[in-house]
């Protein structure tokens, strides 16, 4: 998923890895991110993202019970990612 959402929108490593799901807008489909500049993005998403994200949202509901802040989190559901390296 990080990298199908990686390849739909372009943003950067270090903003996909601080994705929260309240920067995912399903209705507008965008996604909010602060860029390099340290400015809020708002960059959209085509459909077939918004709704894998949407499938993504729910799978972790039922898998995890309950939801983190972060789109992207390790397998415990308990941190989320701290630096570039922990992608690899």
């Amino acid at each position: 998923m990080i990298i199908v959402t990686i390849l739909g929108t372009g943003i950067r490593r270090g903003e996909i890895i601080n994705l929260q799901w309240s920067d995912i807008d399903f209705v507008n489909k965008s996604i909010s991110v602060f860029g390099k500049s340290r400015r809020k993005e708002t960059i959209p998403i085509t459909d077939k993202l918004a709704k894998e994200l949407a499938a993504y949202q729910t799978f972790c509901k039922q898998y995890w019970g309950n939801l983190s802040d972060y789109v992207f989190v390790k397998r415990d559901n308990t941190h989320p990612f701290h630096s570039n390296d922990d992608l690899i």
